[in-house]
Parts: C-alpha cells; structure tokens; sequence
C-alpha cells in the first residue's frame, strides 16, 4: 500500500473511526513523514494520547532520549496531549487527576 501526502492523516481518522488499534510505531512513522504542523502529525499524536495506555506512554517517553529532534518532539507531544486531556487520573501515565468543581479546593482566609 501506497500513502500519499495528505493521506496519512486520512488513514490514521479512518482507523480511529473503525476502531483499528494502529501500533505506536506506525503512527509516528506516518508523523515523522511530516513537518509537525502538517495533519498527519496532529492526528498521530491526538490519537495515541486518546489512548491513555501505559504502552504508549512507555514509547514516548522512551522518545525523550532519542538522537534525532523530530522524534524527541513527537514524543514530548505525545505525552503533552495525554496530560492535559486526562482528567481521570488513569495510572498509564501517573497523572493524578485535577479537582472537581464538586470537590473544591480549600481557601484560606487571612
């Protein structure tokens, strides 16, 4: 299979909306294949920190120490969009999740 410029980001929405569960891997190679303004990278990154599992993580993470930029930058994306949309606290990624406007958080008063 051939995909072409625009494609990829067709592709990753495709297996998103089929529920295809498409490997980080393949996800950041269709990303990398594009600058990170271009629509396939957006649609990687969003998709794996939709995920919220501990693999992902794990990958990303591990993307910290790599020798080229574009892939260092993937990956602190990655992790970037799976904090600020978990507000569940999910142990995958250690966030603990943020107050809730039932539960709020203490005021002190001088």
């Amino acid at each position: 299979m051939t995909v072409r410029d625009g494609h990829a980001a067709i592709l990753t929405h495709l297996d998103e909306l089929l529920g295809i569960r498409t490997a980080f891997e393949e996800l950041m190679a269709r990303a990398l294949n594009h600058d990170k303004d271009h629509a396939a990278w957006g649609n990687a990154t969003i998709v794996l920190a939709n995920g919220r599992d501990q693999g992902t993580w794990t990958a990303a993470a591990a993307l910290r120490t790599h020798p080229e930029p574009s892939h260092r930058l993937f990956g602190t994306e990655v992790l970037r969009l799976t904090h600020l949309s978990d507000d569940t606290g999910h142990p995958a990624t250690g966030i603990p999740s943020s107050p809730t406007p039932s539960s709020p958080t203490p005021c002190s008063t001088a």
